[in-house]
C-alpha cells in the first residue's frame, strides 16, 4: 500500500520524482486517492481500503520536503523500476485478475 502514489508515502515521492511536483503530487496522487475511494465501495476488501484512506488522510498531511535535486531528470533504469513497482502494487491490490 505504501507504493501507491498518495501524499508523502514512498509511492507519492516516486510520483513526484517521475512526473514533477505538480503532476506527481496533485494529479497522480489525486487520481490514486479517487481510485481508492472507488475501490472502497466496489471491492470485497472494503475494510482494507477504508482503513488505508483514513490513515493516509490524517497522517500524510505534513509539508513536503523539497528534493535535493529537482532539476536533473532521472535515468531510464530508475523510471522503469518505478513503473514496475507501481504495477506490482496495483496487481497486489486487484481482487481477481
Amino acid at each position: 500500500l505504501d507504493l501507491l502514489p498518495i501524499g508523502s508515502t514512498d509511492g507519492g515521492r516516486i510520483a513526484q520524482t517521475v512526473f514533477g511536483r505538480f503532476w506527481g503530487h496533485f494529479f497522480i496522487g489525486g487520481a490514486a486517492f479517487l481510485a481508492l475511494i472507488i475501490l472502497m465501495f466496489t471491492s470485497d476488501t472494503q475494510n482494507l481500503f477504508f482503513s488505508y484512506l483514513l490513515v493516509t488522510s490524517f497522517t500524510q498531511r505534513d509539508a513536503e520536503v523539497p528534493c535535493r535535486d529537482e532539476v536533473e531528470k532521472i535515468g531510464n533504469l530508475r523510471l522503469a523500476v518505478a513503473f514496475v513497482a507501481w504495477f506490482g502494487a496495483i496487481l497486489t491490490l486487484l481482487p481477481s485478475v
